[in-house]
């Protein structure tokens, strides 16, 4: 099932059968260069827009891999040292430094509820891929625990978004 229309899906879906079954984003690419494609129109054409797009992406890159190491008692924690500012609202872009959020209980909880929602979305989609290839039971467990960790977060926000996402 795509979240494009059903043509995009086939497109792609014929891409793949002309290739053994496999597609890659630079098939992908070429052949939504054709204007007849189905695939044209979900491109941004205007090569100066294009690469200001990838350029910010890039930068969003180069922020992330920004570590720093917070020495504790017990061990030494390395982590990103910047992540999403949990004040920025949706379409909104921001990082904050980590060191800044541990200050704060509530940004904290942001954060971490921001992250949890990050991986619940992704063992979400790997449970989706597991129950199509039969392995299903082997991450049901992962994503149920993430969710009940993103929940308790919630809880301590004040955040009620009701039942899982994924049936568990």
């Amino acid at each position: 099932m795509s979240t494009f229309s059903p043509e995009v899906g086939q497109r792609i879906n014929d891409l793949a059968a002309k290739n053994d079954g496999r597609v890659t984003p630079d098939m992908v690419v070429q052949d939504a260069k054709k204007k007849s494609s189905p695939l044209h129109s979900l491109f941004e054409w205007d090569v100066e827009k294009s690469a200001m797009s990838s350029w910010i992406e890039r930068a969003r890159v180069i922020i992330r891999s920004v570590r720093v190491e917070v020495r504790t008692t017990r061990t030494n924690i390395t982590a990103v040292a910047y992540v999403r500012d949990p004040r920025c609202g949706n379409g909104e872009q921001g990082y904050t430094s980590l060191q800044k959020v541990a200050k704060s209980p509530a940004d904290a909880a942001g954060v971490m509820a921001y992250e949890l929602g990050r991986a619940e979305a992704t063992l979400s989609r790997c449970f989706e891929i597991s129950g199509v290839l039969g392995l299903e039971s082997e991450t049901r467990d992962a994503l149920a625990r993430v969710i009940a960790i993103r929940k308790a977060v919630d809880k301590r926000r004040g955040v009620n978004r009701g039942a899982a996402v994924a049936p568990i």
